[in-house]
């Protein structure tokens, strides 16, 4: 096997694996739909949602409450409580800590003014904040802190939607993006502290991931054994 099968093999092999590795990860990609809503109230019960949420990420992370901007949208054509909402103003945050003010203009947090929350955002984690309208009531904040993982422990909105993505249904789904029990309250996401809505807790699970096939595992370790036997062989010559 001359050197540049070799280095094809390899290259090959290592995005392979760079795919399986990052499967459960967070991982930015344009636009999704089909993705979910969740309003949990102050015992942790259902009480609204859909499976019809819009998202696209630019790829960004903020890093300082002062100088964030915003970097992702969030929508919905589906009412809630028979009205519109609208999420505007969401900005995405690395791994650190940060205190969000709930009486500040639109887009800038760090005013000082207001309710407030501080949020500790682990490795492998990423904060959002978004500003929610509803019903005439504007500028409602909320917090979700995101990871890889499953909805817990708290039930997710499981009825219909009108778009054509496939949604299971199903509590266990793997998310890319999945609101947590930051606060340690024993329900998903935070209770909102300003709004009509104090208590209740929004959770937006998004980017539904693409399965790795069972297949390109397989794919993935039998390209390595490739690669390790035209070494061994290339040794030998």
């Amino acid at each position: 096997m001359n050197k540049e099968i070799l280095s094809y093999f390899a290259v090959l092999a290592f995005g392979v694996n760079a795919g399986i590795a990052s499967a459960h990860t967070v991982n930015p990609v344009p636009t999704t739909t089909g993705n979910n809503f969740t309003m949990l109230d102050g015992t942790g019960a259902i009480v609204g949602g859909t499976n019809d949420v819009e998202f696209t990420w630019d790829g960004s992370l903020n890093t300082d409450v002062s100088s964030a901007t915003s970097n992702v949208t969030i929508s919905s054509d589906q009412p809630f409580f028979g009205a519109h909402w609208d999420a505007h103003d969401v900005m995405l945050y690395g791994p650190g800590v940060y205190t969000i003010y709930t009486d500040c203009p639109s887009g800038q947090p760090s005013c000082g003014s207001g309710a407030s929350y501080t949020v500790t955002v682990n490795q492998g984690q990423i904060m959002g904040h978004l500003l929610f309208d509803w019903s005439g009531n504007t500028n409602i904040d909320v917090i979700n802190v995101w990871e890889s993982g499953q909805f817990g422990p708290s039930p997710m909105f499981t009825g219909t939607q009108t778009t054509t993505d496939s949604y299971s249904g199903d509590d266990a789904t793997v998310w890319s993006l999945m609101s947590t029990d930051w606060d340690g309250d024993g329900i998903n996401g935070a209770g909102m502290v300003d709004g009509p809505f104090v208590g209740f807790s929004a959770n937006f699970n998004l980017v539904k991931p693409v399965p790795i096939p069972a297949a390109l595992w397989l794919f993935g370790s039998g390209v390595v054994g490739l690669v390790a036997v035209a070494r061994r062989r290339t040794a030998v010559l």
